[in-house]
């Protein structure tokens, strides 16, 4: 309601500009407000609305103009309290449409698009690349010197998921998802950095890793050569143990003086925060989803069982405006506020020192007062990721005689090479 009233004070003040000026032949300003309205006007009615934004803050500045002529001219003519009742409402209008700028804007994740810069300069000419996380800035822009392509934007090939079909545009998925003949088209991975990522066929090597993205690459001539690539573990595991006969089965597809190629895979602790003693307004208005919308400051408390010790990196998935924060057993793993992502991603807080057994896992979210972005839309978060490693694992290889060496090992994937 206060926001209908500020905005009619402001056609108001509007108006009696135009008429002012109208009277006065005063054409210039009449001429940039008319032809900035009419404009912004077809825009608005004929476009997306992407466009439909960006035709209204072009035409917002002709509007303030106007609007102030308007006080202006009622000085003029000896009409103080009304100019001083427009310019209270237009200038509380003007302040007040800050504010709420200020609260809801979409923070860019700077340091993520800064590693992606650094590494479209180390890349550069040594494409193709590819992309599995949508990130269009990646492909569209920081990128743009290494022949990029992202598996669900700016795509010029087909990338098939191993069931055949295509992201859809907004999409991610993990890079054992997708057919390995269409992966290994490109030279170079570019791959967000994850707890329960998979690591890249066998001939891709890690050439560097940031914080947020891993790079890998293969020689132009494939070594070793994938015959066959068989694919383990879901969405929230990067492995599984095999069936025995299904080694077995690959084992007859390596060639004479071939092998069999494999990467070791350790379990990922996985918290879905909605099972977690949290505030009840977290809980998202979809039943049966096991993400939460944190809509205010809040503490969430679990506690989880570790199979064996080791360095823990402890993540957090999903997007959050506010501090994040995670306890294990008291001690901080790390923090840190507003990151946006698209779904499927991960942010590194840090990692602990973890001994095997029960642990108190404690989350604590911190909506803030008055920063940047944190009153805007909420976003899915969680899970939280117990994790000891990440898509860097070595591949070993073993004789098609010694395939069954494999069977009752956990592990990301298994290939017939030559």
């Amino acid at each position: 309601m206060a926001t209908a009233i500020l905005i009619a004070f402001g056609i108001a003040a509007a108006l009696v500009g135009v008429y002012s000026a109208w009277l006065r032949r005063a054409w210039p300003p009449l001429l940039y407000i008319g032809g900035v309205g009419v404009a912004g006007a077809a825009v608005y009615l004929l476009a997306s609305p992407w466009v439909d934004a960006k035709a209204l803050a072009i035409t917002s500045p002709a509007v303030l103009l106007a609007a102030a002529a308007g006080i202006s001219a009622l000085l003029d003519n000896r009409g103080a309290i009304p100019a001083i009742v427009l310019a209270v409402a237009l200038g509380g209008g003007v302040l007040w449409s800050n504010v709420l700028a200020y609260g809801g804007i979409n923070l860019a994740p700077r340091d993520r698009m800064a590693e992606l810069s650094r590494i479209g300069d180390q890349i550069a000419g040594q494409g193709p690349t590819l992309m599995t996380d949508y990130e269009p800035y990646g492909v569209r822009h920081f990128l743009r010197n290494a022949d990029p392509e992202g598996a669900s934007e700016l795509r010029r090939r087909q990338i098939p998921l191993r069931n055949g079909s295509l992201l859809e545009k907004g999409e991610t998925a993990d890079i054992d998802a997708f057919q390995t003949p269409a992966v290994l088209v490109y030279k170079t991975l570019v791959l967000r950095r994850s707890p329960v990522g998979s690591r890249p066929p066998a001939p891709y090597q890690l050439v560097s890793s940031g914080r947020w993205y891993d790079v890998w690459q293969r020689a132009s001539t494939p070594s070793p050569r994938v015959i066959t690539h068989q694919a383990l573990g879901d969405d929230v595991n990067a492995g599984a143990v095999p069936k025995c006969a299904d080694v077995l089965a690959l084992a007859k597809d390596v060639p004479a003086g071939g092998r069999l190629a494999a990467v070791r895979s350790s379990p990922a602790t996985l918290i879905t925060v909605r099972s977690m003693q949290h505030p009840r307004p977290w809980d998202a208005p979809t039943p049966g989803v096991n993400y939460v919308l944190p809509g205010s400051t809040g503490t969430a408390t679990t506690e989880a069982t570790l199979a064996a010790g080791g360095r823990y990196g402890v993540w957090v998935g999903g997007s959050f405006r506010g501090r994040v924060e995670v306890d294990v057993d008291g001690v901080s793993a790390g923090s840190m506020r507003n990151r946006l992502s698209h779904g499927g991603s991960y942010s590194d807080l840090g990692s602990l020192s973890l001994k095997p057994g029960q642990h108190q896992i404690t989350l604590h979210y911190d909506r803030g007062f008055f920063h940047p972005g944190n009153a805007g839309d909420v976003f899915p978060f969680g899970p939280i990721v117990l994790s000891r490693e990440t898509a860097d694992r070595p591949v070993f290889y073993v004789p098609p005689s010694r395939a069954s060496s494999l069977c009752g090992q956990r592990l990301d994937w298994i290939e017939a090479v030559s």
